[in-house]
Formats: C-alpha cells, structure tokens, sequence
C-alpha cells in the first residue's frame, strides 16, 4: 500500500485487491477480517489513528469496506492479529497463553490469555505505543517530502 498518498489512496487499494479476490474466487463473500496498524477501535470497526499514513484519523474500515463486498467486515490491529493467527495456526496452536511482539517503526505487543485475545479496559491491552525502534530508520521509509 502506499501510505504516502493518503488514507483515500490506501482505502482504494484495499477495495481493488477486495474486488480482484472476489472475482477470482467466485465464491459469496460470507464476511471479511482486516489486520490494520496503529490504535484500532475493533467494536467499532475503525482505525482510530496510524502516524504514517496521512489522515487515517478516525477511519470507518469496516464500513467503508463492507459496502463494498456486501458483506461484515471485522477491524482489529496487525498484531493482535497476527497474535491470534500464531494461536490458531501457527507454533502457539498449543499454547493457552502467549505474547505477540511486533517491532517495527516502534514496538506493540498483543497478549493471548487462556486462549483468548486479552483487550484490556478500553481496548488497549497490550499497548506499547510511542517506543521508537532505536534500529529503524523511520525517514528512510517515510521521508518527510
């Protein structure tokens, strides 16, 4: 995705990969899941903020996206995401508890208890927001022009 251009180009990608998948798959979409970064507001279904793409601000994802495929759409940060993907799938399929880290631009974790996403009081379970990554260099990804 280019995140330079801005939510509205990010949000017309996803609909044109959303619209490729469906037509290659010919099948009904039943519902739809988006692993988003930054603060995601899962009941809602929105992106509530992510730093480095431009005006994605309180975005209504799951919406905007289940117009689309006629079909629910379901939100929730990357790594929690990824945490419950580990969980279900992966190495952590035999583990009732587990710790997912992602270290990108700056760090977020994602915290599996008894086998369930733990969200914490007001969705933030987990939350390790503003920790830059001291070996990542965020200008030469995201150059400020």
């Amino acid at each position: 995705l280019e995140g330079s251009k801005g939510v509205e180009a990010v949000l017309d990608e996803l609909i044109r990969v959303m619209h490729q998948m469906m037509a290659q798959v010919k099948l009904p979409v039943l519902a739809a899941g988006i692993a988003a970064p930054g603060r995601v507001d899962a009941r809602r279904g929105s992106v509530v903020h992510y730093a480095h793409i431009p005006g994605f601000d309180n975005v209504p994802l799951a919406e905007k996206i289940g117009a689309e495929v006629q079909a629910p759409v379901f939100v929730n940060n990357n790594i929690r995401t990824m945490a419950l993907a580990e969980r279900w799938f992966g190495e952590g399929r035999a583990c009732q508890d587990l710790i997912c880290l992602g270290v990108r631009i700056g760090v977020n974790a994602a915290v599996v208890i008894d086998g369930h996403l733990a969200t914490g009081h007001g969705g933030l379970g987990g939350e390790i927001r503003g920790w830059n990554c001291p070996v990542f260099d965020a200008a030469t990804v995201f150059p400020s022009s």
